[in-house]
């Protein structure tokens, strides 16, 4: 079951896989899925092994040409949740099998490596994956511990400029944060990115 909660059946191992993202290319080859990729989006540069895969270009995530996805004859398209969902339903009317997958925090990480790791046939691989993610979290937190103080260091992340925009405690990057031993200034807004002014900002003083 994908995150747009519809089950997905493969009748054998994909041999012939297309990723729409880059971090689901970066998971497939750390899974040793790589060799049964044929493509991948022209936003996908790591590991260098993409450069040898087809590349689709395309201005935004959401603008994927059809035509580009179905001439490379994929067995497996791996795409995100949200913006690609019009266009995991055209994939479908075309009887080509679509594992749609988001990571907006570390849990939803980890279901994207078992879940392309299950599809894949690298399921073993995918376990190894999460419990080195668990290992390194870890690892950081126990670095952190003799150097935290006792009020958190209050940290401001900025996303973008024009306009100022900032990390919210919902996202992926204000996980990062608290994980990190820090306190988001703006931990008490509901948007995964909202935008901000710079009065806002200079109140809340952070020291990050």
């Amino acid at each position: 079951k994908d995150y747009q909660g519809r089950d997905v059946t493969l009748a054998k191992q994909p041999r012939r896989i297309i990723s729409l993202l880059p971090s689901h290319t970066e998971t497939l080859f750390a899974l040793g899925a790589g060799e049964q990729m044929v493509g991948c989006t022209s936003l996908c540069n790591y590991p260098p092994e993409t450069e040898e895969l087809k590349q689709i270009a395309l201005a935004n995530p959401g603008s994927i040409s059809l035509e580009a996805l179905v001439e490379l004859q994929p067995d497996l398209i791996v795409t995100g949740g949200d913006y690609h969902r019009q266009l995991a339903a055209q994939l479908e009317t075309l009887k080509i099998p679509v594992l749609a997958l988001e990571s907006q925090a570390v849990a939803d990480i980890e279901k994207a490596m078992l879940g392309i790791g299950q599809a894949t046939g690298h399921q073993q691989q995918g376990q190894k994956l999460i419990a080195r993610l668990k290992q390194e979290i870890a690892g950081v937190q126990k670095q952190i511990k003799a150097f935290q103080k006792e009020e958190r260091p209050k940290v401001f992340y900025r996303v973008w400029d024009q306009p100022l925009m900032t990390a919210g405690p919902h996202s992926f990057i204000g996980e990062l944060i608290t994980v990190a031993g820090g306190e988001n200034v703006f931990s008490d807004v509901e948007p995964a990115y909202p935008q901000v002014s710079e009065e806002t900002l200079i109140l809340r003083n952070p020291d990050v």
